[in-house]
């Protein structure tokens, strides 16, 4: 049995790298600790968040700077929210779809700079001191392929 084991062990961590992704601070402060990774590196995206807070009811500035690598013209993105390996809540929301849209990017094409700002409610979840980890994935198109996805880990200290 433990010769199974192990041998699952081995080709678990030997099917793909074992480099980890970047992780990059977005934002730091007394009550909060906010860092972001993404699935693939190389997409050019920054992101910034202020203020450095997580409240219920509060707007936050998020900008985005992004240079796409397909077309925007149907976007959806996913959120899943997990608290020690267990899912809270999940979202999705339809950002572009084709018509009357809101947002300055939906219609952008690939290879164009995307530069978005928007004071934005934070997801209303009532977040006690701990680590969330907000999953997200950015689809894109009829058939939803993945323009980028990543993961927000949020340290809630107060």
């Amino acid at each position: 049995m433990s010769g199974r084991f192990y041998l699952l062990f081995a080709f678990l961590f030997s099917v793909g790298p074992l480099e980890a992704s970047r992780e990059i601070l977005l934002c730091k402060s007394p009550s909060l600790e906010v860092w972001y990774t993404l699935c693939d590196e190389r997409n050019a995206l920054t992101l910034s968040l202020h203020p450095c807070t997580y409240k219920v009811g509060e707007f936050h500035r998020l900008s985005l700077t992004w240079i796409t690598r397909m077309d925007l013209l149907r976007v959806s993105v996913q959120v899943d929210v997990w608290k020690q390996s267990v899912k809270v809540s999940e979202y999705k929301y339809v950002l572009c779809s084709g018509a009357d849209d809101y947002y300055p990017f939906c219609g952008a094409i690939k290879g164009e700079t995307i530069e978005f700002s928007s004071d934005t409610l934070l997801p209303r979840l009532h977040l006690v001191q701990d680590k969330y980890i907000f999953s997200f994935k950015v689809l894109a198109g009829e058939q939803e392929k993945m323009a980028f996805c990543g993961n927000v880990s949020l340290i809630q200290k107060e």
